[in-house]
């Protein structure tokens, strides 16, 4: 898969081409990791992905037009999985979010799950995952130790129901900062789930 640069999907340095989330053999625990765009604080309108979601989580824009920017995120996500992965073979079939540190007034992570469970018939196992004490934003804590210390004691999973056993989970994020609330899933998911596979997808990467 090339991007719209040319170059192999992974390997370009463009603000607004998706970028490789670690390598499956190093420290992280997922088999595939992508987010699609950069997003940086300094500047938060860097890539047009980067605008959507800082338009759809903060701020006072009106809940529709959130949805509207969630939406055109939702399809690049689509169009992502669409031209990465085997459509007759996907490795997941299940797809969760995080759970949410605060209540908010739109949860662009849980809308995100919702509309690439629909697109592509996978199960939305979003409610399985809760946090058994309170967090606060992770945008308090800087440092990535402690973050991973914090969900690590906070998520927790709910036992299987059923005997169903997910051939593997997409963890969909808006977006992926330290790498710690998707570290922290895919542990968590892996007590109950031991032989499933774990791949990740966020909207963009801060810088």
């Amino acid at each position: 898969m090339l991007c719209a640069h040319g170059i192999a999907v992974g390997d370009c340095e463009a603000p607004g081409c998706p970028i490789w989330l670690g390598s499956p053999y190093g420290t992280r625990p997922w088999t595939t990791g992508w987010a699609l765009s950069r997003y940086s604080g300094a500047a938060l309108h860097d890539t047009r992905m980067g605008s959507l979601v800082h338009g759809a989580k903060y701020g006072k824009t009106p809940l529709s037009e959130r949805r509207a920017m969630a939406d055109e995120i939702a399809g690049r996500m689509m169009g992502f999985i669409a031209e990465e992965y085997e459509l007759s073979g996907l490795p997941f079939t299940d797809c969760v979010a995080p759970p949410s540190h605060q209540g908010k007034p739109f949860e662009l992570a849980q809308y995100l799950c919702e509309e690439v469970s629909v697109g592509f018939g996978l199960d939305n196992s979003s409610g399985i995952l809760h946090e058994a004490v309170p967090v606060r934003s992770m945008k308090e804590i800087p440092d990535a130790a402690e973050r991973l210390a914090l969900l690590n004691r906070a998520i927790t999973v709910d036992p299987p129901t059923t005997s169903k056993r997910p051939i593997g989970f997409l963890i969909v994020d808006d977006v992926f900062e330290t790498g710690a609330t998707a570290t922290a899933i895919c542990t968590v998911l892996r007590t109950r789930f031991p032989g499933s596979e774990f791949h990740v997808l966020t909207a963009a990467r801060r810088f």
